[in-house]
């Protein structure tokens, strides 16, 4: 029992008034279904079938199924008892009068005492909030702070608008796991209860919050380059938005596998500076849900490539379009494309080993180089990463003009 119970049903002793009872011998009968129908976090409401011979009920509490207290009468199969402590369970039993008088408030009984029943109140849960602690791809984890001598000893959460809980716990901490949807957010009212060994549950004040379940592994092609400036070694990289994430991560490593810088933040677009040219990196992502103190991440996704030189060198000298780039740490060899177009016709002109950095072009597509005329080149770089060798998504890329 919880502490207060038992002042609460004798100080309802102490103001109800002392009734005698008169018992009809050839009473055989007992009330029966008597049931909690509601709760408030000071009030039950009840129900009873109705007997035949008797027209008053008597409905009693008690805390320990010995000492009884009279608490409500009436004519009807329903009353409510009220000025009870929040959060408490009482024991509930209702007798039959028949020859009720109103002066006397007392008569004769005609349908013994039912049997007890439990019934309870809501929890106190004034001071009581709730959080997200956890997070998978098809549910999540509630916690409910602050409660500890509310009186709850039951823990619901719904979904908006359904009426069957999709989390229940008899601790304060509740996970969800039902199938929800990957890279989602749900709006759900939680509530603190408590619930009657009958079953009965007494809700106390909802709250209401969106919970968030963790997106999958994000797919290669939902993270990319999006902008690139090579003169300032900057570069945007574009994650796929999902709304219902508090944040994204970028990760770069070497061609080994060594992480060597990871970017955290809310947004899903990352600016990069000074870091990304001359080494060949793999990079991936993933998202998070902030979780109180804690983030909670997604799978990392599968990595993407890039290996651009920090410095590309044109021979202004030579008679051939002739250039030079920088080294790539990790980069195995190179391969370099040409078009007299910005974003089409690209063929590939050379391979270069890892330590053969310089083309020399005297004929493009079966035609001499031209003065004046604009040549637009892509330095991919290789490397090997798990024993494969893998080529860079992302290339150096620039225009020449041949003076």
């Amino acid at each position: 029992m919880k502490k207060g119970t038992k002042a609460a049903v004798f100080a309802a002793a102490v103001l109800g008034i002392a009734f005698s009872v008169k018992v009809d011998a050839d009473a055989a009968s007992k009330i029966t279904r008597v049931k909690q129908t509601d709760a408030g976090d000071h009030s039950v409401a009840l129900s009873w079938d109705a007997s035949l011979e008797c027209e008053h009920y008597v409905i009693e509490f008690s805390d320990d199924l010995m000492k009884w207290v009279r608490m409500e009468d009436t004519t009807g199969t329903e009353a409510s008892v009220y000025k009870l402590s929040s959060g408490s369970s009482y024991y509930v039993r209702v007798t039959g009068y028949t020859d009720w008088s109103w002066i006397k408030d007392t008569g004769t009984v005609c349908a013994n005492a039912s049997d007890p029943i439990e019934v309870v109140t809501a929890p106190d849960v004034n001071s009581m909030s709730v959080s997200q602690t956890d997070a998978a791809t098809s549910g999540f984890t509630v916690q409910f702070n602050g409660g500890s001598n509310s009186g709850a000893n039951y823990y619901c959460v719904y979904l908006q608008g359904n009426d069957v809980p999709i989390g229940v716990s008899d601790k304060p901490e509740v996970v969800v796991d039902g199938k929800l949807d990957a890279g989602a957010g749900y709006w759900c009212y939680s509530y603190a209860c408590r619930m009657s060994s009958a079953g009965f549950v007494a809700r106390g004040t909802r709250s209401f919050d969106q919970f968030k379940t963790l997106t999958g592994k994000i797919g290669r092609s939902a993270f990319s380059i999006s902008n690139g400036w090579h003169e300032l070694n900057s570069y945007n990289f574009t994650i796929a938005n999902t709304s219902s994430v508090d944040g994204y991560q970028l990760q770069f490593l070497n061609a080994s596998g060594k992480t060597k810088k990871t970017f955290t933040q809310p947004g899903n677009t990352f600016r990069v500076s000074d870091l990304v040219q001359g080494t060949f990196y793999q990079y991936r992502v993933r998202t998070y849900i902030d979780c109180g103190v804690k983030k909670i991440y997604s799978p990392w996704s599968d990595c993407r490539y890039i290996g651009i030189p920090k410095k590309v060198t044109l021979d202004t000298k030579s008679s051939a379009l002739k250039f030079s780039w920088s080294k790539v740490a990790g980069a195995s060899k190179y391969e370099v494309y040409m078009s007299t177009s910005e974003n089409s016709g690209y063929q590939k002109i050379k391979t270069a080993k890892a330590g053969s950095r310089t083309v020399s072009i005297t004929k493009f597509k079966g035609k001499k180089i031209k003065k004046g005329k604009k040549y637009y080149i892509r330095i991919f770089s290789y490397a090997k990463v798990d024993g494969k060798s893998v080529k860079t998504e992302a290339a150096w890329s620039g225009y020449y003009r041949r003076y």
